[in-house]
């Protein structure tokens, strides 16, 4: 690995995966679930008109159509007809961008889940698609069901992002004194 790996790093990783074995009398121990897929990645065009790019960067002109990239931790198999997507999170549960506890509420909003419900409906048409994400240290799993309300609200997080981010000249801080990272 490329990795340094001291001593702690393995007391952590091991302390993290007891800790999910364990979660409510082993009901989310693996080895009593049908894994479908582990580091599932997924990459494809969004075939919207909005998604188009025509640009110039340092002199070169850059044309395409935005694509969206990312890997899903690990996909259960329900059922013939329904998968599950499950995110693993080894910090707390807060939102760092505003420091708010990521409620169940706040969950059915998160960018990253509903990222990962296009994608496997996009990867996965023809099944149900359940969005997991399991606080180990939280000692909190939240399911997510969502519908296809949750792919238009997923198109228009993309939209908004894309056109925002081509309106971007240079990132500019929050906090000019570097207090906070943010911006």
């Amino acid at each position: 690995s490329e990795n340094e790996w001291k001593p702690v790093d393995f007391k952590n990783i091991t302390n993290w995966v007891w800790m999910t074995l364990d979660y409510q009398g082993g009901k989310w121990d693996l080895r009593k679930k049908n894994i479908f897929g582990t580091e599932t990645h997924f990459d494809f065009e969004i075939e919207e008109s909005w998604a188009k790019y025509d640009f110039l960067y340092k002199g070169e002109r850059l044309k395409g159509q935005l694509h969206l990239k990312g890997t899903i931790d690990l996909t259960l198999e329900i059922d013939e007809n329904t998968l599950e997507f499950v995110d693993y999170k080894t910090g707390s549960r807060l939102d760092w961008s505003s420091g708010d506890v990521k409620t169940y509420h706040k969950l059915h909003t998160d960018n990253q889940l509903l990222t990962y419900y296009y994608a496997g409906k996009k990867l996965y048409p023809n099944k149900e698609i359940l969005v997991s994400i399991n606080f180990i240290r939280d000692g909190n799993i939240y399911t997510l069901c969502f519908d296809n309300e949750t792919l238009e609200k997923s198109k228009k997080l993309f939209k908004n992002t894309f056109e925002n981010l081509q309106e971007c000249q240079l990132p500019i801080l929050i906090d000019p004194t570097h207090k906070d990272f943010r911006c």
